[in-house]
């Protein structure tokens, strides 16, 4: 993967929202950037073809546009490889992309991200984070960004800030909550012994739904983790979440009856923890 070493003066960010579009505008400050300017734009509006057309001048100036794909439309797979070693990554991600993609190697883009290693881990290695996207969704969306005068020198998904952040205990389950519109999502991650193992994106228009969804997803995650031995007691879980949707994701704790190891197969009948 090519680094970018280039010190950027100006950065465009576009990111769709449950309806339509927002670009923001961000100027280097020192060593941070600052926002300056945001626009929203509506389903079939375009944005100012002044200031984010693509001309001759560009390459010549030091700013760059950047389109956030929503995370709900890429998957992500984790890859523990048994290298430190930079020149031998990329091959070995190439060689698993047909094994860990949800749909054929012709009919999607990928790439890769280096997760930081983590101190406090006792496993060597590098752990790898893939993103695939579907070609033709891919195509359809730097073609719509195209037509409202937003060309994008970097396409990434929304959610991968959240994914890097390593948690400071070894061991963990960590549920990032939000709401896009009349859309409920989570993205949970899986920490074992410092390393990202698993990750899996869900949504629901309900929120109890989604939360019932969460709940057999953790069960079965951590059921095939027993099996792979890569885990063998559930992890303390963390939610991320609105303050006002706290109560409801603390019930999912509730759900899973984590102070009962193991937690059963998804084929045994589950184990609701009872409160007096």
């Amino acid at each position: 993967m090519t680094q970018i070493k280039r010190n950027f003066q100006a950065c465009h960010i576009v990111t769709r929202l449950s309806q339509g579009l927002s670009l923001q505008s961000f100027q280097a400050r020192g060593k941070a950037f600052q926002r300056v300017k945001e626009i929203q734009a509506g389903e079939q509006d375009a944005f100012p073809r002044v200031r984010y057309d693509k001309t001759w001048r560009d390459t010549f100036t030091s700013k760059i546009a950047i389109a956030l794909l929503p995370g709900a439309e890429v998957f992500f797979r984790v890859l523990n490889l048994p290298t430190t070693e930079s020149s031998e990554i990329a091959g070995m991600v190439e060689l698993q992309i047909e094994r860990i993609s949800p749909l054929p190697p012709n009919q999607i883009f990928w790439t890769w991200e280096v997760l930081p290693s983590n101190p406090i881990s006792s496993r060597s290695g590098t752990t790898v984070l893939v993103s695939l996207v579907e070609q033709k969704y891919l195509h359809q969306f730097s073609n719509d960004l195209e037509s409202r005068h937003f060309y994008a020198d970097r396409i990434a998904p929304d959610n991968l800030t959240a994914l890097i952040r390593i948690p400071v205990q070894p061991e963990l389950v960590r549920i990032y909550a939000s709401q896009r519109g009349n859309r409920h999502e989570a993205l949970v991650q899986w920490w074992v012994d410092g390393q990202l193992h698993h990750i899996s994106q869900l949504h629901e228009s309900s929120l109890e739904r989604l939360i019932g969804l969460v709940d057999q997803e953790i069960r079965q995650t951590f059921w095939a983790g027993q099996m792979e031995g890569w885990v063998d007691q559930l992890p303390p879980i963390e939610v991320e979440t609105q303050t006002e949707q706290h109560a409801l994701w603390a019930g999912l704790k509730e759900m899973l009856g984590i102070e009962s190891s193991p937690i059963p197969s998804p084929h045994s009948p589950r184990v609701h923890r009872q409160t007096g």
